[in-house]
């Protein structure tokens, strides 16, 4: 959608400015994000998911309740007693962090395919943008949708990050992602009362709120 008030032009503008979500990001949604499995079979022995190594384990109980580590990449991982040979996962995180006066809640979809014996496949794109203004005014920026309307996690990947009119899909993306820890945050935040824990709240409600409710104000204060 091309961008109509000053605000969005703005926010365009910024937007397109932006860096990418960095390789230090990624690699942390890769480790907390999505599901590390040890494939085990009844004989004892267990694939690694992230690798593809497989070795012999005999502590049964020990690993089904505890995990285990992969002796060749060392990645901790969840021991399934499974036939399945594939394995696929959809999840989201965020980067929430702050450009020219705006607070910015980035969300990426991050996608992992593995397949018994093989490295696994992780995919990252960023889909979604949020501009908060300090006046709690929100601005989205987003890929466009596929055409199955009913499931939130088709995106067309090849299209460009431009202006959208607000959909409740915007809203449950954020709710679902993982938060990176490391957040910049708007001083404005911090000074009605925002001390880096959302209480189960959407960053962006909570946000939004804190910039243009002074009852909310008092509530986190």
């Amino acid at each position: 959608m091309k961008p109509k008030t000053k605000i969005q032009k703005e926010v365009a503008r910024l937007s397109a400015n932006l860096r990418p979500i960095s390789a230090t990001q990624i690699d942390w949604a890769y480790r907390h994000c999505v599901e590390h499995i040890g494939y085990r079979t009844k004989k004892g022995n267990i694939t690694c998911s992230d690798c593809g190594h497989e070795w012999h384990s005999d502590s049964g109980l020990c690993d089904t309740l505890e995990g285990c580590t992969c002796p060749q990449c060392h990645a901790e991982l969840k021991v399934q007693d499974t036939r399945r040979r594939i394995y696929k996962e959809t999840q989201y995180f965020s980067v929430i962090t702050t450009c020219k006066g705006y607070q910015v809640i980035r969300v990426a979809q991050v996608r992992c395919e593995s397949r018994k014996g093989e490295p696994m496949r992780f995919y990252c794109h960023e889909v979604v943008q949020r501009w908060i203004s300090p006046d709690g005014k929100v601005t989205d920026m987003a890929l466009l949708r596929g055409f199955l309307f009913c499931y939130c996690d088709v995106w067309a990947l090849g299209s460009d990050m431009e202006v959208r009119p607000h959909n409740s899909l915007y809203d449950d993306v954020v709710a679902r992602s993982c938060a990176y820890p490391k957040m910049r945050i708007l001083p404005q935040l911090r000074r009605n009362g925002f001390k880096g824990d959302f209480h189960g709240i959407s960053p962006v409600r909570l946000f939004k709120a804190l910039l243009s409710d002074p009852r909310i104000e008092t509530l986190m204060k």
